[in-house]
């Protein structure tokens, strides 16, 4: 290992993976390999319809990083942004930037015969509290949402975070809408009790004066947080919603550069952030985002990449643990998934679908690479639990093995209206 600290490890070559897993959208990964060392992984973040534009910008920017030092994390996070980019990042170029980011870290580590966090300065917490998410996938009325949280709950978890609000996304609700959503949170405390947490995620839809009317609402069923009841871009709004409200605000996911985030510490917008790893600069920003925190004097945040309460780890992780529901998508198509180019085929009414891509006839092909597609294995059942596993075992093994990855058909899901927007 000493040998291989000391000798340049040039990057050969940049690999992004679609993988589908059957859900409402697909997950992205990227390999990156040296000339004579090795390779690390790192997941870009992705939405239904834009996970093709991620991967442009992952092949784009691969072209810059090969050929460099891949030590030299740092200097290529300078070039994309200021050269690449033109001080104009996006979601999509964010997204990218974190997965090869992490991917460069993860050479490090291996360079190094250490975990990343060693390089880092250590951990700081050996053990992490976590919450089940998107458990709640068929519900439409409160009762539904009793049951399924009384299910969830026997599963050992001690925190649900839940999105309570009817679809379709609007930024005005009518009081109807209110009343559910407040009758939702009542149904499940009921049906959990007071020692469960409950962590109400509002996905940035709400204008400030529903944000401030339903926080108000629920505050008696002593929620654990309420997740961005309005939207980051307008920072003073949350804040002035902040300080009407007595429930703990979080906020960061919308948030991807340090000077969004120290915004928010100056106007004191949230109790807790959330950074997403996987689309506000990675490692690097994760590790600096807590040194504006603590300069301010403010928000608290969650452990670099898991986000959230310091104990309770970013949704993404659990998105990626829980069952084969999925909320707010429609039914999925019978038949083996897989990974695919085609981009949806538009559907009658005012836009085109969002999600999943129609299955389409002939081979299937990749929407990273052609060569993926024949690289397939089946994945028994349709818990995340056993799925995930096996998709990086999948994507990490030899090529002379041929793997095969592909994920067996789950039974269709409720239809519910959510027309305009769907859960990231």
């Amino acid at each position: 290992m000493g040998e291989l600290s000391e000798i340049t490890l040039r990057v050969s070559r940049v690999t992004p993976f679609l993988v589908d897993l059957g859900g409402g959208k697909n997950l992205l990964f990227v390999k990156v390999e040296t000339e004579s060392g090795p390779h690390g992984w790192g997941e870009c973040y992705t939405q239904a319809d834009r996970d093709t534009s991620v991967i442009a910008l992952v092949d784009a920017l691969g072209r810059y990083l090969v050929g460099r030092d891949a030590s030299h994390i740092t200097h290529f996070l300078h070039v994309a942004y200021h050269d690449f980019a033109a001080k104009r990042g996006a979601m999509d170029f964010w997204s990218a930037v974190s997965g090869l980011e992490q991917a460069l870290w993860d050479i490090a580590g291996k360079r190094h015969g250490v975990p990343v966090h060693a390089l880092l300065g250590g951990p700081c917490r050996e053990r992490i509290r976590v919450y089940a998410n998107g458990w709640y996938g068929k519900s439409k009325t409160p009762a539904d949402y009793a049951a399924l949280a009384r299910e969830t709950v026997a599963r050992g978890f001690g925190a649900l975070k839940f999105d309570p609000f009817p679809g379709p996304w609007r930024t005005h609700l009518s009081r109807e809408h209110e009343e559910q959503a407040v009758a939702t949170v009542a149904a499940v405390r009921e049906a959990v009790g007071a020692e469960v947490d409950l962590l109400i995620e509002v996905h940035r839809r709400l204008a400030p004066m529903h944000a401030v009317r339903i926080a108000r609402a629920l505050e008696r069923f002593r929620p654990f947080w309420y997740e961005e009841p309005v939207s980051s871009t307008n920072l003073e709004a949350l804040a002035e919603c902040r300080r009407q409200i007595s429930i703990p605000v979080i906020t960061g996911e919308e948030l991807y550069t340090r000077a969004e985030f120290r915004r928010a510490f100056e106007l004191r917008a949230a109790d807790i952030v959330n950074p997403d790893v996987c689309n506000c600069g990675a490692v690097l920003r994760d590790r600096l985002t807590p040194q504006l925190q603590q300069h301010h004097g403010g928000a608290r945040r969650h452990p670099p990449g898991l986000g959230g309460h310091p104990e309770l780890p970013h949704h993404r992780i659990l998105r990626e643990l829980r069952g084969s529901r999925a909320r707010d998508r429609e039914p999925r198509l019978r038949g083996p998934r897989r990974l695919h180019r085609r981009p949806p085929e538009p559907r009658s009414g005012h836009r085109a679908g969002r999600g999943r891509a129609r299955a389409s006839s002939g081979t299937p092909v990749s929407a990273a690479r052609p060569a993926l597609a024949s690289r397939r294995r089946p994945v028994a059942g349709t818990m995340r639990e056993q799925t995930l596993p096996l998709i990086y075992s999948a994507l990490a093994s030899s090529p002379n093995a041929a793997p095969r990855l592909e994920v067996l058909p789950s039974p269709p899901m409720g239809e519910r209206d959510q027309t305009e927007g769907t859960p990231p």
